[in-house]
């Protein structure tokens, strides 16, 4: 097995995470308020699906902190799916705030050439 790239990985993660990023973006904002529709119900499962994916590959990279608000968003969504939540604007708003983060942390770590191989 080959010695991996800190760099490659980086950028390869910083690359996925911001295109998971945005398509979240989009897809909450297509999001319409009636659950009952199939277009609705495709639109959590992607959404929960994108989150999921943040939350995993963070994680499997060392952003730790990334992963915990990716997982955060996700639970969101899994509760949607569940049935178990109505996303309401509240809770867009709130998703926002927590992609707006995993943005921050991205840039930051990013910046100071961050990659965590413990979860401490």
């Amino acid at each position: 097995m080959g010695i991996i790239d800190k760099k490659e990985v980086q950028s390869a993660f910083k690359k996925e995470a911001g295109s998971l990023i945005n398509k979240i973006e989009k897809e909450l904002n297509r999001l319409n308020n009636d659950p009952r529709s199939k277009i609705h119900d495709s639109r959590i499962f992607r959404l929960f699906r994108y989150a999921h994916t943040l939350q995993g590959i963070s994680g499997t990279c060392g952003y730790y902190k990334i992963e915990e608000t990716a997982k955060s968003i996700a639970e969101i969504f899994r509760a949607a799916q569940d049935g178990k939540l109505e996303i309401s604007p509240e809770d867009k708003v709130t998703v926002r705030k927590k992609l707006k983060a995993c943005e921050e942390l991205l840039k930051r770590s990013m910046r100071n050439n961050e990659l965590r191989t413990t979860n401490n």
